[in-house]
Order: C-alpha cells, then structure tokens, then sequence
C-alpha cells in the first residue's frame, strides 16, 4: 500500500548538513530565502485546488455557513486565510463583500465564548473598521442582543464570518458554542454570521465526538477543505519556478530535479524541505543547477523504489540478484552481503533518474508493468479493486 507523504520519511539529515542559507542563496544569485515565510500576495502560487478552495469559502461565508479547513502543518491553512483576509480587506471586487473577523491562538487556560469572541469582534470593529464600539455587556443574553445589533446596522450589506484557527485546541464545548452564532439574524436576513473553523485534522474527530450538530452541519454539503495548497506534478515544477523567479533566478532547478521533487512531495513544506536539501547539495558539489543526483541524494533504497514503483521481479532481472534477494533487501532483512544488493538496486535507480528528465516522463516514472510478474499485476489489481 503507497503510504502517504506524512508516513514517507525524506531521509533529509542525509542532506541537510550545516548548509549556510547566505552562500547558498549568493551561488544561486538569490536575493532571499525563496522557501522562507511569504512576503506578500506575489508571492503566494495559488494552484487550482488553492483557487477552488478560495472561491468556495467565499460562497458558504456569503451563505452563512460553518465550515473548516484542515490541514497537517504546512499544507497552506494559514496561507490560504491571510490571502482571503487581505482581498477582503483590500476591497477586491470579487471579495468586497466579505467581512472577516479573526479568532487567533485561543488560550486552553482561558477558554469561552465570551472570552475569545466578542473581544475579537470589538477590536475588529475599533481597528479595522475605524467604529467606536460600547463595551460588550457582561450578561450572555445581552451580549447576544449587542451583536445583533452591531451587525445589523454596521455590516447589513456584508457577510461576515468568524475565523477560529488553531481550533484543534479549542476544547468540544468550545466548538459546540460556535453553532449559536450562525443563528443571529436581522430583519429580513436569517443568517449574519459564517463561522470558519482552521486547524490539524484531529479537529474533525473532536467536532465528531463533541460538538455533534456542528458536525453535522459541515459535513451536509462536504463543507470541509483538506489540504488546499495541494499540488499535482505540473503544479510543483511551476511552484518552484515561480518562488525562485520572485527572488532573481527562476532557474535553480533542473526540470527533472523537479520532476522528482514533485513525485515525493504535494504541498508546501515538503517541497520546500526537499528543494532546501536540494540546493545544499548542489552547492556543496559546486553546480549551479540542482539536478536529479542533488534531490534523490537524501533517499535511502527503499524509498527510492517506492517512489520509482518497481517491481521486485523487474529489480531481480536488472541487478542479476534473486527475488528473495531484493526483496529482503529492501525490508531490511536481508542476512547476506545488503550493502552490495543496496549497490545494485541504487545504480538502477540511478540509471533512471540521473537522466535528468528523459527518463521521467510518466510512463518510465509509474508504469512498471513490463517489470512485473503476472502475479504481481494481479495482486496490484485486487488492491486496486479493494
């Protein structure tokens, strides 16, 4: 079974070893980090899932709705928010309309609705907005009637959504209480209030087993975003160029180096992490391209045929060692000489990659099949069925 890019370990400490960022980004003729936090909007390369996912959000907050966006660390949550909090506020004409109140870094210790949003609400009336606003009563029903109230007749021509990030803190209670604010109507609109609820995955088993209405809520509809800067293959080549050009060469990678860059990774922080290792290497053996042999240097063997998809029997045939051989070999158990199978299966690989590209195209890099016994094909065909 492929494992995820999360379960794949990038062996990068292979790689990473003591690289000084100044000289680096000097070999390269970088003017910056090309990998670092983000400066600004030119900066961000929004993909198609990251445009789909941006239209989206904007359609249910103009609907009133809860929805979350999840995400492990580096999958372009935080990102994605910004972007949409920035058009927002600069009045782009497809985000006008939208008005975002942001709910950052909830403290456990001193967790409440009370606590957390309507102090959000209030400074983002004061500050973004520029309203002297009352101080928020101190009764729960009153302060329910107060924000009606602000919202009607200061945002009666705008949707506005409440942005929870880090909510895979927030306790179940927490999120429960979210629910209320989507009722909040005035006059003739039903709903004032979308509510936004950014955090790690593990948020959706707590809205599951806690907050069960809201869950309920956002799952009619799908209303879940996973992963949103995900990128397929042509993505990440065009990503790289793109975050290298905005700092003065858009040339750093050699288009097969990115070709496999894109093969192991699909979202931000892997690429990043592997296009550092990458370069670090290239810069240690002098080169003013990363190539093929810089990125695949922090793989160990058996990643490298997981990746590739090789198949035992077409390995055994290429190296001239048996299948048990290989096999053994590339889970570890092999009792013989592994340090010369390891040899053999690596200048395989190599034999592929280094090509730089010619011998990446899609087919040499995934269809296998002509390596393959009939039974391994059959084998992979049930799995696939399964």
């Amino acid at each position: 079974m492929k494992r995820t890019e999360e379960e794949f370990e990038y062996n990068a400490m292979a790689v990473e070893k003591s690289v000084p960022m100044l000289k680096v980004r000097a070999h390269f003729g970088l003017t910056r980090d090309p990998f670092g936090r983000i400066s600004g909007r030119r900066d961000i390369f929004r993909s198609e899932k990251y445009k789909e996912s941006m239209a989206q959000i904007a359609d249910w907050i103009r609907e009133g709705e809860i929805f979350c966006v999840i995400g492990n660390i580096g999958s372009g949550k935080t990102t994605l928010i910004g972007d949409l909090m920035q058009s927002a506020m600069a009045r782009r004409p497809e985000y006008a309309d939208l008005e975002l109140i942001h709910v950052g870094h909830p403290d456990r210790e001193n967790m409440g609705v009370g606590s957390t949003i309507y102090p959000a609400i209030q400074m983002h009336f004061s500050s973004t907005l520029g309203t002297t606003v009352c101080q928020v009563p101190g009764n729960a029903q009153r302060r329910y009637i107060w924000l009606k109230q602000l919202l009607g007749q200061t945002l009666a021509d705008r949707s506005v959504c409440l942005l929870i990030e880090e909510a895979h803190r927030c306790p179940g209670a927490y999120l429960k209480a979210l629910k209320e604010f989507t009722e909040i109507g005035w006059a003739t609109r039903e709903s004032m209030l979308a509510i936004g609820i950014i955090g790690h995955p593990s948020v959706e088993g707590t809205l599951k087993r806690f907050a069960r209405d809201v869950y309920d809520r956002v799952r009619v509809g799908n209303k879940f975003v996973r992963n949103v800067s995900e990128m397929h293959a042509d993505e990440v080549i065009a990503y790289l160029k793109h975050r290298c050009g905005k700092c003065g060469n858009a040339n750093v990678f050699h288009p097969g180096a990115a070709r496999v860059i894109a093969r192991v990774a699909s979202t931000p922080l892997g690429i990043n992490r592997m296009a550092w290792a990458g370069m670090g290497a290239a810069w240690r053996a002098g080169a003013k391209q990363v190539l093929v042999r810089h990125v695949t240097e922090g793989f160990t063997v058996p990643e490298l045929v997981e990746r590739l998809n090789l198949g035992v029997s077409w390995l055994a045939a290429q190296t001239g060692v048996s299948k048990g051989a290989v096999s053994a070999t590339l889970n570890n158990k092999y009792t013989g000489d592994a340090d010369k199978v390891n040899r053999l299966i690596r200048g395989v690989c190599d034999d592929i990659l280094h090509s730089n590209g010619a011998g990446l195209a899609e087919g040499a890099f995934v269809n296998m099949k002509g390596g393959q016994t009939a039974s391994e094909r059959r084998q992979r065909a049930a799995c696939a069925q399964k």
